[in-house]
């Protein structure tokens, strides 16, 4: 049996629910969308004469929501990725994980609101926080995603306990990362970002103790 029959097999539509496609293909959308927009918080009015001093006034005025575009957009795809990486060990879904699902599109739906208010104004502590906190709710609820499907037992037979345990433990680093930027954010608005950058290292590390305890972790 092919990979991708082995796969449909175990993603039966449930009786109770929704079919996991079909919350796979609302989640893409609302992703889709958010990515999308997060680019119109660059649109501003023009300043001064249309020349090339009056181009570079604009770019000037812009460049804390630029800043705040780039980061929101990558945090954004990196929720995705690994919202996938976790959905395609989970085998159903229960009437819990759609809500716990909705839950996590809308604080995905905040970010360019938060992200908009986080540029417009840059180095405000309230703001920050409150790109922060929206950053967080949209770690945990992925978290709280994962921790569902493991306790209802909706994974993938397939999934083995390196598996289980290593996603939920990814998971947990990564929300770590984020309350270290809340964080950092009441003491300093400016650098919270810096924990950001912390994640791919986060995950390094968590990936050469995982192999250690587990050898076979894929």
């Amino acid at each position: 049996m092919h990979s991708s029959d082995i796969e449909s097999s175990h993603r039966q539509a449930p009786l109770r629910g929704l079919h996991l496609n079909r919350v796979e293909s609302l989640t893409d959308g609302v992703f889709a969308i958010a990515m999308t927009i997060l680019v119109f918080d660059l649109k501003g009015a023009p300043l001064g004469a249309r020349d090339t001093n009056g181009l570079l006034a604009y770019f000037a005025s812009i460049t804390d929501n630029l800043i705040s575009y780039v980061i929101s957009f990558f945090l954004l795809g990196l929720f995705w990725f690994y919202y996938h990486k976790q959905l395609h060990r989970i085998a159903r879904a229960d009437d819990g994980l759609v809500w716990i699902n909705l839950g996590f599109l809308f604080v995905i739906t905040l970010v360019p609101f938060t992200a908009y208010v986080y540029g417009k104004y840059f180095g405000v502590a309230l703001a920050s926080l409150i790109y922060c906190g929206n950053i967080v709710a949209v770690g945990l609820f992925q978290l709280l995603h994962w921790l569902h499907a493991v306790r209802k037992g909706l994974l993938d037979p397939r999934v083995t306990e390196e598996i289980r345990v290593g996603t939920t433990l990814r998971a947990a680093v990564v929300l770590g990362c984020y309350v270290l930027a809340f964080v950092i954010a009441l003491v300093n608005p400016y650098v919270f970002m810096m924990a950001f950058w912390v994640i791919p290292f986060a995950l390094m590390a968590t990936g050469l103790w995982l192999r250690k305890r587990y050898p076979k972790v894929t």
